[in-house]
């Protein structure tokens, strides 16, 4: 049986690499920021709803996906997440007041070339 306070690991369908930024001088005197993995984590993609899209734009902010993990996962704001074919920034990270589940949500990046 399933405690209350955990989602079925069935729920979370893929993994997400998760890569934080650092950053490493260039050598000519500069730094250069450079991603780095730190770990790999399973968890369901979503797109928020409308309302949430709105309101996240009228603080500045486009999400354009919600990741769900395992409570206490390493997930922070800065984080990039790649999730099969997607490049996601995050946003933000909540859990709420019963720790169900971690939310992350991002922003999808696409780069040129």
């Amino acid at each position: 049986m399933t405690d209350v306070n955990e989602v079925p690991v069935e729920l979370f369908n893929r993994t997400a690499i998760v890569q934080r930024a650092t950053s490493t001088p260039d050598g000519s005197g500069g730094w250069v920021r450079v991603w780095v993995e730190v770990g790999r984590i399973p968890v369901r993609c979503s797109q928020p709803s409308a309302a949430e899209r709105e309101t996240a734009q009228q603080s500045g902010a486009v999400i354009s996906h919600h990741i769900y993990a395992q409570p206490g996962a390493d997930v922070a704001r800065g984080d990039r997440l790649l999730v099969d074919d997607l490049v996601l920034d995050v946003e933000s990270v909540v859990e709420p007041s019963e720790p169900v589940y971690l939310r992350a949500a991002c922003r999808s990046v696409q780069h040129e070339g």
